[in-house]
């Protein structure tokens, strides 16, 4: 480095010397001298070399003449090219010298270089960069040899896994410690500062000092490596080690002495854990609810356990003398010896037959062999279990599927099993008329797809079944054999795998085609109903109407004894508006042939009915005893129905001068309850749940009986309950129960 410094001393004075001065300078130097120019077409500088000195083309081979105006690349090639224009860019950014070293191929051969290179500034601009080289000598090239080698000896002294320490030797033959590792540290607890220049004694005191330094002495000694187990009292546990001691002899005499440790400690556990768990292996092998054997090439027993002799009824000493042929029945030795010879390493086999106990008694076994490599021989480990229970329950499953089989096919309809992904049937019965293979579409419907899929599709149980994780049951019209379309009703059940997978259906498809021809001749018979229904309810109406009105214009006609009959005749024409009122509620009940329930609110419907009772029943006293909570119960457009006939009831068949009907209301968790009572004259027990049949009147009654049936069916119809309970003194009170809609009235 001293030449690369006197160069940069020299180029540093030649910026303020004449230009003959900067030339000598710049010729005389010995170290390799280039000079490039910075030259900035775009954002990035281009290096072009520009000159060098005598030493730089005798070393590199490039001259001025020939090389001027060339790039970095041109100069040195791609990959050295673009090294060094890193370089120089770096130099650029920082606008200070920089250094580095390099190895570089040029024509006159390869250059191993410690480089700097100086920006030259003018004007503020950054114009030249000079690069000044000095070639690495062999001196520096050994000293970077040692310390790479020191480095190495580093590493490895504070990284490798054992426990190192370094004595040394003095010549009157005293040995103290020079140095520990991370690992010794770790283990004795004391670091290279606490044991540096002290000996075993002073380091470790008295007793465990004097045993260190009597092994050191025998290496010292026998001038050769020792290697030793020792158990050493160390951070106030007890650990076993194996050391080596390594001696350094230099001209004849032990300068240090190396030391390596393992601490055994975790090989003993491990060795113990070892013998441990050979101790439970042989404890499961004994153990075991399986009977094991393991016999050689012969089928001579070599060992059991106790499940083999309890099983068979054998000693471990009777056995161990046998041949497994001698409690295999039916097993012959030639057969036998084939077998295990075919066998693989490691290659396991089932076999099933009969082992014979000492008694003579036999039972069936499964016996799983798999063969071992021992050393040299081949041992066959023999696993086996007594299968009597399994047996047995595979005659109970094969009964019950006989029993499954004779039911299925006892079914007067067609039933199969079908591949939920290939559609596929798997298993039919007679009535199915399939055979196997056939898809499900194939054989139902003639198609070449699946039902859902293509024109015309229909809905496939699968699907369905797969959206809903439910049983499904849907309607299609199938072919029968001889082409004629019949209207099936298919039931269809999953069957999942272990891992909930949809994989199989069961389903059963009964024919419907004259249920469904009936049920269509009875909605063409309902709505034949319902039209005439409507049409005679229309023509009373008007007819009863028309009797209302001409008697009200002939009350004023009349004297006060004709004027009770015109009464009688318009209470008459009112009651019978009432019944086509009741007639028409009756029927559009009946011809419901299914309703679904909804929420209905409770307090509009019965606050309108009570209105409208009041209204049309001027001498009878109405009223809501209470608020009627508002609530949502489950029912339809039905319910004023129900309260209509209830109010009316209490106040038609009243007795009392001024009937009175109270209307309380009790809201439960579930349900709502209704009560109307009234001062009427009552109704016995015996006839308490006989008003609510069809016809069925109460005494006295000029009515038709549907009015309480009516009421009874839209009751069960919303899933409550109606009853009748006596009022005191007198009158009777209809209760009724009704279930809240949970949703919006939790």
């Amino acid at each position: 480095m001293a030449g690369s410094d006197e160069s940069d001393r020299a180029l540093s004075a030649s910026q303020s010397q004449p230009a003959s001065v900067t030339e000598a300078i710049f010729t005389a130097v010995e170290d390799a001298i280039a000079v490039f120019t910075v030259e900035r077409d775009g954002l990035e500088p281009t290096f072009r070399f520009q000159r060098n000195n005598h030493s730089h083309e005798e070393q590199t081979g490039i001259t001025a003449t020939a090389c001027r105006g060339r790039s970095l690349r041109d100069l040195l090639g791609e990959s050295d090219g673009t090294v060094a224009a890193s370089r120089f860019h770096e130099c650029v950014s920082r606008r200070d010298p920089i250094e580095y070293e390099e190895t570089l191929e040029f024509p006159a051969g390869t250059v191993e270089w410690q480089t700097t290179l100086t920006p030259i500034v003018e004007d503020g601009t950054l114009t030249t960069i000079v690069s000044v080289s000095q070639a690495v000598s062999e001196e520096t090239s050994r000293d970077r040899t040692l310390q790479s080698l020191q480095r190495a000896y580093e590493t490895l002294f504070e990284h490798v896994q054992d426990a190192l320490f370094l004595l040394d030797v003095g010549e009157d033959g005293t040995i103290r410690f020079q140095r520990f590792n991370e690992r010794e540290t770790e283990f004795t607890g004391k670091s290279t500062a606490d044991v540096r220049g002290k000996t075993p004694v002073e380091a470790f005191g008295d007793d465990l000092g004097a045993e260190l330094e009597a092994k050191y002495r025998e290496c010292l000694e026998c001038q050769e490596p020792i290697v030793y187990e020792e158990e050493l009292q160390l951070n106030g546990e007890t650990t076993v080690w194996q050391t080596k001691l390594t001696p350094i002899v230099v001209d004849g005499r032990v300068e240090q002495i190396v030391g390596s440790g393992q601490e055994m400690t975790a090989l003993k556990d491990r060795e113990q854990a070892l013998e441990e768990s050979r101790n439970r292996l042989r404890a499961l092998f004994d153990k075991s609810p399986d009977a094991i054997a393991v016999h050689d090439a012969a089928g001579e027993i070599i060992d059991t356990n106790e499940q083999n002799t309890e099983n068979l009824g054998y000693s471990h000493a009777e056995l161990t003398s046998m041949n497994v042929t001698d409690y295999e029945v039916g097993l012959d030795s030639e057969d036998a010896r084939e077998l295990w010879a075919a066998m693989d390493v490691d290659e396991t086999v089932k076999v099933e037959g009969k082992h014979e106990r000492k008694d003579g008694s036999t039972y069936p076994a499964e016996v799983w062999i798999t063969k071992l490599e021992i050393g040299d021989e081949p041992q066959y480990l023999a696993v086996g279990r007594d299968i009597t229970e399994r047996t047995e329950r595979e005659r109970e499953l094969a009964a019950e599927r006989d029993f499954l089989d004779t039911v299925i096919e006892s079914l007067p309809y067609p039933f199969y099993v079908l591949n939920a992904e290939e559609y596929t049937i798997e298993y039919a019965n007679s009535h199915a008329a399939v055979e196997t293979g056939d898809t499900c579409y194939e054989l139902t419907h003639g198609r070449d797809q699946p039902c859902d899929e293509g024109e015309d599709p229909v809905p496939c149980p699968i699907a369905e079944i797969e959206r809903t994780d439910e049983p499904v049951t849907v309607e299609h019209v199938h072919l029968d054999e001889e082409g004629t379309e019949r209207t099936f009703q298919v039931h269809a059940n999953p069957i999942y795998d272990d891992d909930g997978t949809l994989v199989r259906l069961a389903e059963s498809n009964i024919d419907i085609t004259t249920r469904v021809k009936y049920e269509r001749q009875l909605e063409t018979q309902r709505d034949n109903l319902e039209v005439l229904n409507q049409v005679v309810r229309h023509d009373i109406r008007n007819d009863l109407q028309l009797v209302l009105a001409y008697a009200d214009t002939l009350a004023e006609y009349v004297d006060a004894d004709g004027k009770a009959y015109v009464e009688q005749v318009l209470t008459a024409a009112r009651d019978a508006v009432e019944i086509t009122e009741t007639a028409r509620d009756v029927t559009q009940v009946m011809l419901q042939s299914d309703a679904d329930r909804y929420p209905v609110n409770l307090q509009q419907i019965l606050e309108a009915e009570v209105d409208n009772v009041r209204s049309s029943h001027e001498r009878a006293v109405v009223y809501i005893e209470g608020t009627i909570p508002d609530v949502d119960v489950l029912a339809d457009e039905m319910l004023e129905s129900l309260f209509r006939n209830l109010l009316k009831n209490a106040i038609r068949h009243n007795d009392k001068e001024i009937p009175s009907v109270t209307v309380t209301t009790m809201r439960a968790d579930t349900h709502v309850r209704i009560r109307i009572t009234d001062n009427g004259p009552g109704i016995r027990d015996a006839h308490k749940e006989q008003i609510f049949e069809e016809g069925e009147k109460g005494l006295d009654s000029d009515g038709t009986g549907l009015g309480l049936h009516l009421v009874k069916t839209l009751v069960t119809r919303y899933d409550g309950r109606v009853w009748v309970e006596d009022n005191d003194p007198d009158g009777s009170i209809f209760v009724v129960e009704l279930p809240v809609d949970a949703e919006k009235d939790p």
